[in-house]
């Protein structure tokens, strides 16, 4: 395949339309009021076979969807009023998490928790948790208040409460994607649905792989709350229709400096000291929240757009939109466990090689191109200049910490018989020896160890064996946040997602 730049401009994708096939019975039989519940703009083309014309409302209207949005309720100076957290009544208020689960029984489980892990934060938030994932709707707000003003501000005087609220109509568009991928495999399906199975999904193609979509968005906002790890800063607690937020107003260590569980002793050797605190100020994170946020919000603008997953005749490719979003949601969790993991480095370097290669499979660059210390330092430098001062304290850290560690990787090829001109004598596929250039060797070497995944020496590249001889093997703990980087990167640059690949020719030739 080849890696070409797609020219479409946010102008000629708001002029631009999709054309879907939608079964009769969406919506009740009335597709229109489906469309209406994605904020999709329609055009019936040819009802008798279902035909519509489809783009985005918020790409029609060339203004941010506000899929997804972030505001402060409270801090110390207004924990108090009951006003503060009046915007929880817009979260939907059928259900909390757990129907049917005991108010009993929720209380066992947090005398449980009580008992077993007396005192911490951690304890705190694990109960919040719970709470407030079992809570009725018209007791959130008291509890969200009583979580603030009596458990976090005696503790952490700069505390404050954030809501997110995602929009339905993000569901309903990777709804929407599911379900007509499993018509398209069942024409019979476009003139009535499947009969139910008890108390199963009907529509059920990868619903477990969206599930962050659907409810709490764990795999989109974890990373950011981890953007300072092993250091944390905030904690979620998810609802029906959003996410509370509570932030801390600084930094709190995120692990203890012993194992704290018998399995944490068997962990290969990771980052053993959690380095000096972040300083950040409750500005900061409040300006990294919102940046995220809004940066979330252009994405999924951009990757549930049906018009982007138009051929040259306008049809729309269900597979190739579901595909997409599979994807990017593999990137974010990969992300989000590889900050977890703090004490586990080979989990962490592993997941490095898994988030390189799921976004060359999205966009251009490839898996070398990304390893190379001038193309993510171009990286760095390009989200740097789009993110403001306050945000950056809280976002870059991180980033600025896995370039540093690519260079010191790069310095790592040591052996006197291969080091020339200021680079390393390699082989080349024909056996002819050549001069790499240290970055480059850099890039060949991590490939190496990212084939390694697959066995050592199975079918290796072309001096392979070279370069494991001529490295260390010191791989600086910090790399893996490369990951971390290049996801920032995507967050801030989403168009670059309208760089594709076609089938067929080979990655990283010109178009």
């Amino acid at each position: 395949m080849t890696i070409t730049a797609d020219a479409s401009s946010d102008a000629e994708l708001a002029r631009r339309s999709a054309r879907l096939r939608l079964p009769t019975w969406l919506g009740g039989g009335d597709p229109l009021e489906f469309g209406r519940m994605c904020r999709w703009r329609m055009e019936a083309t040819d009802p008798a076979v279902g035909e519509w014309d489809v783009s985005l409302d918020e790409r029609v209207r060339r203004r941010p969807g506000r899929i997804v949005q972030v505001n402060r309720l409270a801090t110390k100076s207004n924990a108090d009023a009951a006003g503060a957290y009046s915007r929880l009544s817009r979260l939907p208020t059928d259900a909390a998490l757990f129907r049917g689960v005991s108010y009993e029984h929720v209380q066992a489980e947090l005398d449980r928790m009580g008992s077993e892990r007396a005192g911490g934060l951690a304890l705190l938030m694990s109960s919040v948790t719970l709470a407030m994932g079992t809570a009725a709707p018209d007791q959130l707000a008291a509890i969200v208040q009583q979580v603030l003003r009596d458990y976090l501000l005696p503790i952490l005087p700069e505390a404050a409460a954030y809501l997110v609220e995602v929009d339905g109509a993000l569901g309903k568009r990777y709804g929407a994607t599911r379900l007509l991928l499993q018509v398209q495999d069942d024409e019979a399906m476009t003139l009535r649905p499947p009969c139910p199975r008890g108390n199963e999904p009907v529509f059920n193609s990868a619903r477990g792989l969206f599930s962050d979509t659907s409810l709490g968005l764990g795999a989109y906002l974890s990373p950011l709350f981890l953007a300072l790890s092993p250091w944390v800063w905030a904690a979620p607690a998810k609802r029906p229709g959003g996410v509370v937020i509570y932030t801390f107003g600084r930094t709190v260590v995120g692990r203890r400096g012993e194992a704290s569980e018998l399995l944490q002793l068997f962990f290969p050797d990771g980052m053993m000291e959690s380095g000096p605190q972040p300083q950040v100020s409750p500005g900061d994170i409040g300006a990294a929240l919102t940046w995220w946020t809004e940066a979330l919000d252009r994405l999924f603008t951009e990757v549930t757009d049906p018009v982007r997953y138009a051929g040259d005749d306008g049809k729309y490719s269900v597979k190739r939109n579901f595909e997409a979003l599979l994807s990017i949601e593999q990137a974010f969790r990969n992300v989000q466990s590889l900050s977890a993991n703090a004490r586990d480095s080979h989990v962490r370097r592993i997941l490095l090689f898994d988030t390189l290669d799921t976004l060359e499979g999205l966009r251009s660059p490839d898996f070398a191109r990304m390893c190379e210390l001038s193309y993510a330092q171009r990286a760095l430098d390009e989200v740097t200049c789009l993110l403001g001062p306050a945000a950056g304290r809280v976002l870059l850290p991180r980033a600025r910490q896995a370039v540093t560690a690519l260079q010191k990787l790069q310095q790592g090829f040591f052996a006197p018989s291969r080091l020339q001109d200021g680079g390393l004598r390699v082989p080349d596929k024909r056996g002819v020896e050549r001069v790499m250039s240290l970055e480059k060797a850099t890039a060949a070497y991590l490939r190496v160890l990212r084939n390694g995944g697959h066995a050592f020496g199975g079918r290796p590249l072309p001096g392979g064996g070279v370069l494991l001889m001529a490295h260390s093997g010191d791989v600086p703990v910090d790399l893996p946040d490369l990951a971390y980087l290049y996801l920032l990167h995507l967050l801030a640059r989403p168009q670059d997602l309208r760089r594709r690949t076609t089938p067929g020719q080979a990655v990283g030739s010109t178009p």
